[in-house]
């Protein structure tokens, strides 16, 4: 992962904002990742480019942005009750979505390992931050 100046920071900031109206700040970026999908065996999703893990002001707090430089269409995974597993690799992360019956599974191919673990370990941290918030939810529901 390379390490950003404040100026570039400055530019992703404004940019993300752009993007996400909820926007709050930048918790990792990483020059390059390509996107896969899962649909019997892996194949490409036609996205590629920088990845962007931000926290929110609304609900999901966590969201991951690839801006795409193939083409218009970027992608957007809101990290919250629908990932329901991800798996962690060398220089792979799996994310699979569970939303009503339908499945989605989606592979981050990084092309920096450090990044790719570092992002792994964001990615973990927040699916155990917002499990711990759904049990203290229903445990005051309880009440």
């Amino acid at each position: 992962m390379q390490t950003q100046r404040p100026q570039t920071n400055e530019v992703t900031n404004r940019m993300l904002k752009g993007k996400d109206a909820h926007y709050s700040h930048l918790l990792l970026t990483s020059v390059n990742v390509v996107v896969l999908k899962y649909e019997d065996k892996w194949v490409p999703a036609e996205i590629e480019g920088a990845i962007h893990l931000y926290k929110r002001k609304a609900i999901p707090s966590t969201g991951i942005l690839v801006l795409n430089r193939k083409k218009p269409q970027d992608l957007y995974l809101a990290i919250d009750h629908t990932i329901y597993d991800i798996e962690i690799y060398d220089r792979f992360i799996i994310v699979k979505i569970q939303e009503k019956k339908e499945l989605e599974i989606f592979g981050l191919w990084f092309y920096d390992k450090h990044a790719c673990m570092e992002t792994g370990f964001i990615l973990t941290d927040q699916l155990e931050l917002l499990e711990r918030s759904k049990k203290l939810l229903m445990k005051c529901r309880a009440v």
